[in-house]
């Protein structure tokens, strides 16, 4: 009643499961399931404790990850590429670049309109950052975030960045304040 799947479903959560198997981490999804915490605080809707354990919430992990994938989201991007399609240092200069810090916050510094990406390395998977950056507006419509005409090395790069960042661990035993 909560997330759209294709065409079908509620319109609550602006994050539809539609091809959530192909865009999530299937760790980081295990522990939102069980302590769920605000991705978008500048968002209204939040995700419901579901009181589910870890065992239930795997379950549920290994279903989207087998049911709610997409073909066009690759595997492995950097798959049969050059190792300098992969370079961090240049990923993060485009993350400089093209403004994307106005938008999206990494640690204390940055906006706050699209998701944090302090984690993204943790909580995204390379293929749907990738496919994202080459266009967003394939993913969702009415999404602000703009398409840069990246070429896919730009892309590869500033995907090699992203998937770096990975906040501190926290000694909060119930996976403290995200």
């Amino acid at each position: 009643s909560c997330h759209r799947v294709g065409e079908e479903g509620g319109d609550i959560s602006t994050a539809a499961l539609t091809f959530e198997g192909s865009k999530v981490q299937r760790d980081w999804l295990i522990d939102y399931l069980v302590l769920p915490y605000s991705l978008r605080p500048i968002l209204e809707e939040r995700m419901p404790v579901l009181r589910i354990s870890r065992e239930e919430a795997t379950q549920l992990a290994d279903a989207l990850e087998s049911f709610y994938r997409d073909p066009r989201i690759p595997e492995d991007p950097f798959a049969g590429r050059p190792g300098s399609d992969a370079d961090v240092a240049e990923g993060q200069r485009l993350y400089g670049t093209l403004g994307c810090r106005g938008c999206h916050i990494i640690g204390s510094s940055g906006g706050y309109y699209g998701p944090p990406l302090t984690d993204s390395g943790k909580r995204l998977k390379p293929g749907w950052t990738y496919a994202w950056l080459k266009g967003p507006q394939n993913w969702r419509s009415d999404v602000r975030c703009p398409n840069y005409g990246l070429t896919d090395t730009d892309a590869l790069r500033l995907t090699a960045y992203l998937s770096t960042l990975r906040s501190a661990p926290s000694s909060d035993v119930a996976g403290g304040a995200r």
